[in-house]
């Protein structure tokens, strides 16, 4: 009963997402609950890999503010003037595509602890111009795990893990971590 709860809840949120506003700010912190609609990939059996789905998972992307949460964000916003790091640029004004920097948590429902370990420093798209900007989406991409995701806020979301083939430290036995590719919609939480 509560899981059919929730679930309705969830496509309430996302059959309403229209209803939240644009973020027009870098500085603008905000979380999106994600739902997968298909999720495939390859799982490691007999020294090969075969085909599988997978059950379709939901997610909440939370941008958090890494000024007062260093620890949390990667070294390289250690070293960066916090409002540096947020700025939105546009490397050629003409396109009316700007980018700036973010810190992200992605976390699965259902799992006590995030999904990474870390915050990741994500790649903000903008579209507009510079003082009238809005977010057009995020790439986040963690190369220690080989975990990378691009979500719209009110829009589409496209999840790999691609790390798998390459892992320095075999799992036991010789097994590998499942490849996956997963795809849903994402609507954010008021």
């Amino acid at each position: 009963m509560r899981r059919t709860i929730a679930s309705l809840s969830i496509l309430g949120l996302l059959a309403s997402s229209p209803a939240c506003g644009e973020v027009t700010s870098s500085s603008t912190f905000f979380s999106v609950i994600c739902k997968i609609d298909q999720a495939i990939g390859f799982n490691w059996r007999n020294n090969e890999w075969v085909e599988a789905r997978f059950k379709p998972p939901t997610y909440v992307i939370s941008k958090f503010d890494a000024s007062k949460n260093t620890v949390e964000c990667s070294a390289v916003v250690l070293d960066t003037d916090f409002k540096e790091f947020e700025q939105i640029r546009y490397p050629s004004p003409s396109t009316g595509i700007g980018i700036s920097k973010g810190c992200y948590h992605l976390k699965m429902l259902g799992l006590e602890r995030d999904l990474l370990p870390v915050g990741l420093e994500c790649d903000e798209m903008w579209t507009g111009k510079q003082d009238n900007s809005v977010l057009h989406h995020v790439i986040c991409e963690d190369s220690s795990s080989g975990a990378s995701f691009q979500f719209q806020i009110n829009g589409t979301i496209v999840l790999t893990n691609t790390y798998s083939p390459f892992v320095l430290k075999p799992l036991p036995e010789g097994g590998r971590d499942s490849i996956t590719l997963e795809i849903g919609k994402c609507a954010q939480i008021p």
